[in-house]
């Protein structure tokens, strides 16, 4: 298993370390990570749509389940991906949406993201409730924007996202869980830690020779290649491991 160990809250590596297990994957042979693969252990389904934005994300769902969910969000514009997840009675529903004209890297950031406030947010969540409360409709919806085109992990942010309990297809919005600065920032380190683990970023770095006189970003540039992650991405992840 890669190790996914980082200077962030060890919540964050025990959760990656989660996701290989549930994946029944040891680690990878090369740096790109079989993110879907890992995806498809859970019952959360990926799709990518044209001109993701929150009503689209509304029209999508409505169209794949045959009824119009509740999502809780109101619209802002264009997003680059959307997580929505629905529990009740033992039934759940996910699914993440990216925005199909993304570059991959991009959209495998969405991804993981989403899958990070699965693992690091719904799930915890889900245990605090009483069973009264989970007799009701859980309800975790989360759609990320990345501001002025960036792909640097540092700054993307989600536009909004909340986690709330349904009662008849109404949200009640108490108790209810609203995602904070400090958890979206948790599911970008999550993301990192996933596609970029450290074991295998070191391992490549050491049998990686620069030629010389090759400007700064070179080597972000060469792994990023490697792990199918943007330059941003890569070089976030080498400053944050001392590389």
């Amino acid at each position: 298993m890669p190790k996914s160990s980082s200077p962030f809250d060890p919540r964050i590596s025990q959760a990656v370390e989660s996701v290989w297990v549930d994946g029944g994957i040891d680690g990878p042979n090369t740096g790109i990570i079989p993110l879907y693969d890992l995806v498809a252990s859970y019952p959360i389904w990926v799709s990518e749509v044209d001109n993701l934005s929150i009503e689209r994300a509304g029209d999508f769902l409505a169209e794949r389940t045959g009824q119009k969910p509740e999502l809780g969000l109101e619209s802002f514009g264009p997003i680059s991906g959307f997580f929505y997840a629905y529990q009740y009675r033992g039934g759940f529903v996910g699914c993440i949406l990216v925005e199909k004209r993304d570059p991959v890297v991009r959209r495998r950031f969405s991804v993981a993201h989403e899958l990070g406030h699965y693992k690091l947010h719904f799930e915890p969540w889900l245990t605090q409730l009483s069973p009264e409360q989970l007799k009701e409709g859980i309800l975790l919806t989360d759609a990320m924007v990345y501001p002025k085109q960036s792909d640097n992990p540092d700054t993307l942010t989600a536009g909004t996202g909340n986690a709330l309990p349904l009662y008849m297809g109404e949200i009640i919005h108490q108790p209810a869980m609203i995602m904070s600065d400090e958890q979206e920032t948790e599911a970008n380190q999550f993301a990192a830690s996933l596609l970029m683990p450290e074991d295998t970023v070191r391992e490549i770095v050491t049998q990686f020779h620069p030629p010389a006189g090759q400007p700064r970003g070179y080597l972000a540039s060469r792994l990023a290649s490697e792990f199918l992650v943007s330059k941003e991405a890569m070089a976030y992840r080498l400053a944050t491991l001392g590389l």
